[in-house]
């Protein structure tokens, strides 16, 4: 079922941020397959959270082709941001963001069998950017930092500059002109071959 743009300028609403069993020692990985018509501002994908401008993760296809992954907050450091070039314009693609587990989880993970990544540091606490399965880029290891996420409803597609006033979501742009086909939320980091399977 596919879910368009309001031509009125709604934003499609999702469960609230602080219920999708996130818990960010732990990772997460999360998939959007969606078709962008054009770059925006605006975000694809918001899961508010306590970083800068309640931005605690997000998805945004820049006007400039480039595919922003930012969680917690502005800023160029690759702790809270990773950027790929976005060739996928209008047409279905799948995007895929990743946070890796702290070092303390994948070691318990390590020792209880169980743990997808290769025991390293490049393995710890960094941000990926995936799409159509493809790894494209990723932040420095061990560095991620780490957010609590909002009881407010995630949005696809939502409106640039997000500011909560009350229990009103205020936007200073339109939202991202885009169709969504699905999202999935994994409350652990996927292993990049687990990636390519879902």
């Amino acid at each position: 079922r596919f879910m368009n743009v309001h031509e009125n300028g709604k934003f499609l609403k999702g469960p609230h941020s602080d219920s999708l069993g996130i818990r960010q020692e732990h990772g997460y990985t999360i998939f959007v397959l969606a078709k962008v018509y054009e770059n925006s501002e605006s975000p694809l994908l918001h899961i508010f959270g306590k970083g800068q401008n309640n931005n605690g993760i997000k998805l945004t296809p820049l006007k400039d082709n480039e595919l922003v992954f930012e969680q917690g907050g502005c800023c160029e450091s690759d702790t809270k941001m990773v950027k790929s070039e976005n060739e996928e314009i209008a047409k279905y693609t799948v995007y895929t963001i990743r946070k890796s587990p702290n070092e303390r989880v994948l070691n318990l993970q390590t020792a209880s069998n169980i743990n997808k990544f290769a025991n390293n540091t490049d393995s710890i606490s960094h941000l990926s950017l995936f799409i159509n399965g493809s790894l494209k880029t990723k932040g420095s290891s061990g560095k991620a930092i780490e957010i609590n996420l909002l009881p407010y409803p995630i949005l696809l597609n939502g409106g640039g500059s997000l500011k909560l006033e009350g229990n009103n979501m205020v936007s200073a742009l339109p939202p991202c002109k885009s169709d969504i086909g699905g999202l999935i939320i994994y409350n652990r980091a996927l292993s990049d071959s687990e990636i390519l399977l879902v």
